[in-house]
């Protein structure tokens, strides 16, 4: 699973860095995907991350200690752990 991670994290790093940014996105995770034939991931994981990203708007607006029905929280690996939690749980 480290090196299925390191690859494609790797492929993302240089989607990063030729856009001169130093920061990977998720569009840069799931580009990376896409490139290195991991098409089967790309569609389950930009659903996961269109969830997420409505359920972080939809916290906004819940009121305090409201539960959210939304995904995990990212972690302190940001989107890596989303995607991982995506390719775990799918």
């Amino acid at each position: 699973m480290n090196q299925y991670i390191s690859f494609v994290t790797s492929e993302a790093n240089q989607i990063c860095q030729s856009a001169q940014r130093t920061t990977i996105t998720a569009d840069d995770i799931l580009s990376a995907m896409r490139n290195l034939g991991l098409d089967d991931y790309v569609e389950p994981l930009g659903v996961f991350i269109n969830r997420y990203r409505l359920s972080e708007t939809d916290r906004e607006y819940t009121v305090r200690g409201e539960s959210s029905q939304g995904p995990p929280p990212p972690g302190p690996y940001g989107w890596i752990s989303l995607w991982l939690w995506v390719v775990v749980n799918w």
